[in-house]
């Protein structure tokens, strides 16, 4: 196994290594596009509507799923992962009362936003951008493109894609 690539393990019906694929691994590579990924909600607290500080969470589920998640993406550049409060699954549900909600989900996308604009003033150096997430990932970062790229053609024409899995709707500008 060379130490740059990762490597995706293909299992055959027996549960044997069947194939590796070999996945170049750019990530500490300016080529020119970065991936800002949102990592999902990888909380086991959710029995109320709320944020959890992000020392409370736990650093190894976390980068577990910005590899298993985001990983396959850094064969295209540097990789940007933001830590953020996440709000508990509970906050999504449409039972949750609406104000509460709000607020909860606009904590957790504060976080998201400075860090986006963090990296946009500090890292991004003029390179083309995917934008990636998954669930409230992909959630916070929809809020992201109303709200930063809608009104700015400069930005927007640095975005290649966002990929924005797991949601309930898909994200378009008017007419396209």
């Amino acid at each position: 196994l060379v130490p740059d690539r990762w490597y995706i393990a293909v299992i055959d019906e027996n549960l044997q290594l069947e194939q590796t694929i070999p996945v170049t691994n750019q990530a500490g590579t300016d080529t020119g596009i970065d991936v800002f990924f949102v990592h999902p909600t990888v909380l086991t607290q959710n029995s109320i509507p709320e944020n959890i500080a992000i020392a409370d969470q736990s650093d190894f589920l976390i980068a577990g799923t910005i590899i298993a998640q985001g990983g396959l993406l850094a064969k295209y550049g540097r990789m940007f992962a933001p830590r953020y409060r996440q709000s508990t699954g509970v906050t999504y549900r449409e039972e949750t009362d609406k104000a509460l909600q709000a607020s909860v989900i606009a904590n957790s996308y504060s976080d998201v936003k400075a860090a986006f604009l963090n990296y946009l003033t500090n890292y991004n150096n003029g390179n083309k951008i995917i934008l990636a997430g998954h669930s409230q990932g992909s959630f916070l970062l929809a809020m992201l493109l109303r709200d930063v790229f809608d009104n700015n053609e400069e930005l927007s024409s640095k975005l290649l894609t966002a990929a924005l899995g797991g949601m309930g709707y898909v994200y378009a500008a008017d007419g396209q």
